[in-house]
């Protein structure tokens, strides 16, 4: 799930060869949102980036 540390408002995901089921949500900090993934092909593992409107900054992410 996304976590952040403060409140992330309007996060977008972009992941390398799936296409995430929501977009533009809020996280609380503390509080994980899940976001379902669809994969567009095969894929070998899930990495990208997550943005949020009140973030100056981009948060790449990989998963094990």
């Amino acid at each position: 799930g996304v976590i952040a540390q403060r409140v992330a408002r309007y996060v977008t995901l972009q992941v390398d060869g799936f296409r995430p089921e929501d977009q533009y949500f809020h996280v609380a900090p503390g509080s994980p949102h899940r976001v379902r993934l669809h994969n567009l092909g095969s894929h070998p593992g899930i990495s990208g980036e997550a943005r949020a409107l009140n973030s100056p900054v981009a948060h790449r992410f990989k998963a094990a």
